[in-house]
């Protein structure tokens, strides 16, 4: 009998995990949105690299018809330490609200990258996004660009050298004083442009976004506790623009917010930050 009770306790125990019902685990607090996969597509450049000269492209729900395509450019210091997938559950968010989002990765300094190689890429990738309607009758002919961060650098700056410009561009956390951050010791800034503005003038003469006039509206979205992109760099941006004719910059500031947090789904600012962007783009 004694020999018997440990195979009955077993047969209990098998019988009891058999009957049980299937456990579903929670899905994790910063999950995007469940929605098709992405497309990954190639965008034309010299010397393409097959791993960074591509973007993935998230479809909004077929029953919206044609809806503004929303080319976004991921930041990390122009610095191949972050990718393009530190920006996809921001995408695949986008994309539920209705819109299409072309989610660029582009060649950064320690990859092939640095000036000028990166704007370029950014360039190559926002024009081919502008022909993607041509392919996806869920996309309109209407184009914004977007960027967090050096992306936002990007966007802002790409929309001043496109052919065809954007209908806006939305900078978040965007570096977008340039000089003026080197000034105040941004190595970010230092390492992509490869110097100082009194070391290389000319290249920030052309890649620094408060050097230029905006050609098209721009949100900034700024978070008011931001230390890699301190609430001064913009300010700075703000009083180089405003010389421009028709001043088209509007500035959101999230209180509390952090650079990163305006990044992170259920943290401080992330749902002002994306609410701001979806008002932002019109059809």
């Amino acid at each position: 009998m004694r020999r018997a009770l440990p195979l009955l306790l077993i047969l209990l125990i098998a019988l009891t995990g058999c009957s049980a019902a299937p456990r579903h685990h929670p899905p994790h607090p910063s999950a995007a949105p469940a929605g098709p996969p992405a497309l990954t597509l190639a965008y034309p450049v010299t010397d393409p690299d097959p791993a960074q000269n591509v973007g993935d492209l998230y479809l909004p729900p077929a029953r919206t018809g044609p809806r503004p395509l929303i080319v976004f450019f991921h930041g990390g210091g122009w610095h191949d330490r972050i990718g393009y997938h530190a920006t996809a559950s921001l995408a695949q968010h986008i994309a539920a609200k209705g819109f299409a989002v072309y989610n660029v990765e582009y060649r950064r300094t320690g990859s092939g990258g640095g000036w000028p190689t990166t704007l370029t890429d950014a360039l190559a990738a926002a024009r081919y996004g502008e022909t993607l309607h041509q392919r996806f009758p869920q996309i309109s002919p209407v184009t914004y660009l977007a960027g967090h961060s050096a992306g936002g650098q990007l966007a802002v700056w790409v929309s001043g050298h496109l052919p065809d410009p954007p209908a806006g561009v939305v900078s978040i956390s965007g570096p977008l004083a340039m000089a003026y951050a080197a000034g105040r010791g941004d190595r970010s800034v230092l390492g992509f442009l490869g110097g100082t503005p009194a070391q290389v003038p000319a290249r920030y003469r052309y890649t620094d976004p408060a050097e230029q006039c905006p050609t098209v509206p721009i949100v900034a979205i700024q978070g008011t506790r931001d230390r890699v992109v301190p609430p001064a760099v913009l300010q700075a941006y703000r009083a180089a623009t405003a010389r421009c004719p028709g001043h088209r910059l509007r500035v959101v500031e999230v209180p509390g917010a952090t650079h990163l947090s305006l990044l992170k789904p259920h943290h401080t600012g992330y749902p002002k930050m994306l609410d701001t962007l979806i008002t932002s783009v019109r059809a």
